[in-house]
């Protein structure tokens, strides 16, 4: 008797095992996620306020990430070397998303219902959650027009420099704090 119900248990065991296997090896419908996305929020902040309340301007909190049928890609500006930092990692499909193996770290990309992709990373103890949208984002021209006021008679990226008189003309604050927090 023990022995029969062993094995029906095996089996049931297995059957479950096969079955998550086969949902899995299914995964996430691949056109809704694959595309050009940018980061709407982070941690339920937009990417101005969380870049605010950190010292940074947007364009410094700011990711970009492709996703395709093979890997995903992730930008950031790099605000002491002025260039967008690209990394990539492949993909893994998962039923409500893709994982990313990028540089050693797994970045969990979930297609919630609204359409939007969420991830969450730990970074030293503290996690992030993003939230991320259609779109595409011109890192070197947003991070000029968002620091030119700062930067003052300081060398400038030419797409920056005519904006920055109406925003302040002369009178610039040294660190902008004041004036970018009321923004």
């Amino acid at each position: 008797m023990m022995k029969r119900v062993t094995k029906k248990l095996v089996l049931v065991v297995l059957a479950v095992a096969m079955m998550s296997m086969a949902l899995v090896g299914c995964g996430v419908d691949m056109s809704k996620m694959k595309g050009d996305w940018i980061v709407s929020t982070i941690n339920g902040k937009s990417v101005a306020d969380f870049a605010a309340e950190n010292g940074l301007v947007e364009a410094q909190a700011m990711k970009a990430v492709t996703i395709t049928d093979e890997t995903a890609t992730a930008k950031s500006f790099d605000s002491s070397s002025g260039q967008v930092v690209t990394v990539e990692g492949k993909i893994t499909k998962r039923a409500d998303g893709v994982e990313a193996d990028i540089q050693g770290i797994i970045w969990p990309f979930k297609l919630q219902d609204n359409g939007n992709l969420t991830y969450k990373l730990d970074a030293n103890g503290t996690v992030y959650e993003y939230v991320l949208v259609k779109g595409t984002y011109d890192f070197e021209a947003k991070y000029a027009e968002q620091t030119g006021a700062q930067q003052g008679g300081e060398e400038q990226p030419a797409e920056g420099g005519e904006e920055q008189p109406a925003e302040g003309g002369e009178e610039q604050p040294a660190e902008g704090g004041e004036e970018g927090a009321e923004e």
